[in-house]
């Protein structure tokens, strides 16, 4: 008889952990969208040119870039370089690491990106440097 009654506690237990390991699914792409709902500026351009790794401050880089993410998915996107001012508008959507941006042109760009509190990091973004010819970038905006 005891040896029943140890089995059935040893097997109330090991049925109580399986349990409590169970969990809700973590990913909600909703709480993902909300965190980049808002209006970032750009505070860091990061590049590997020749080999070696390059940071630079918007004004070292004659560019300046803010985001402004609305929550119905809609964003305006407005750079001035030395080509001047540009406004871009379009949709936005997020799939796990995935930024894609479709634009009211018809075009539309994905790049990789992550949010840690109020630092957006757009990594791989194309760029067209006047000494350095084209290349891919890191973008590091602030939340306003």
């Amino acid at each position: 008889m005891k040896t029943i009654s140890i089995k059935m506690i040893a097997i109330t237990v090991l049925m109580l952990l399986g349990l409590s390991a169970c969990s809700k699914d973590d990913s909600n792409p909703t709480e993902n969208n909300s965190t980049f709902v808002g209006t970032w500026k750009l505070t860091k351009l990061s590049a590997l040119i020749g080999g070696t790794p390059m940071e630079l401050t918007p004004e070292l880089a004659g560019t300046q870039m803010t985001i402004v993410a609305k929550a119905d998915n809609t964003f305006s996107m407005t750079t001035t370089d030395g080509a001047g001012t540009r406004t871009s508008t379009g949709t936005w959507s997020i799939s796990g690491s995935q930024l894609t941006l479709k634009f009211s042109d018809g075009t539309s760009a994905t790049y990789e990106y992550s949010i840690s509190g109020s630092l957006l990091k757009i990594k791989n973004y194309p760029y067209t440097h006047p000494t350095f010819g084209s290349l891919s970038i890191t973008l590091d905006f602030t939340k306003q």
